[in-house]
């Protein structure tokens, strides 16, 4: 992502599904959708996930902040 390798973003957020489950993976995703103009969808797919886990508190914490990031890039 740093690079603006988005395609090996992708992989690396699939990664992360592997070995964390969705939760994580979804902040993953969503980072990189929002970050390719895709910002709203990826607010309501993140936001959909976090409703529906548990997760752990740090887990959640960096979601909401995913969450608020792409709330920035819409301009809300």
């Amino acid at each position: 992502m740093v690079e603006a390798g988005y395609d090996a973003g992708g992989a690396d957020c699939e990664g992360l599904r592997r070995a964390s489950g969705d939760a994580g993976a979804a902040g993953c995703f969503a980072y990189l959708d929002g970050t390719t103009g895709n910002a709203a969808a990826a607010y309501r797919s993140l936001s959909a996930a976090l409703a529906q886990s548990a997760g752990m508190p740090e887990q959640r914490v960096w979601s909401h902040t995913r969450l608020a990031e792409l709330s920035l890039r819409m301009d809300n």
